[in-house]
């Protein structure tokens, strides 16, 4: 699958309060993998995914924890990296 984006000079640029609400956001994601992964032996991506799931995170966009999937990882990966091999694209972020 391909994604075209066509963005014009006059396009809305990111506000500076967004992009603080969105630093906050990541920071809170990142606490919240530490404070799990750091609380639990099994730190398996997909059951830290889940329990991450199951977290009331404030300041989600609608498409909520998939839209931070990248982030997750890339966090995950850093907290613990022998566990790394545990991401696997097959682990799908249930909105519902």
């Amino acid at each position: 699958m391909s994604i075209v984006l066509v963005v014009f000079p006059g396009a809305p640029k990111p506000t500076s309060e967004a992009m603080r609400a969105e630093q906050r956001l990541d920071e809170a994601i990142e606490m919240r993998i530490l404070e799990l992964v750091s609380h639990s032996e099994d730190n398996d991506f997909g059951q830290v995914l889940q329990r991450l799931l199951s977290s009331d995170i404030e300041g989600l966009p609608p498409a909520g924890l998939a839209s931070k999937r990248a982030l997750i990882e890339k966090i995950y990966k850093r907290l613990c990296p022998e566990q790394a091999g545990t991401v696997s694209p097959s682990y799908i972020c249930d909105i519902d």
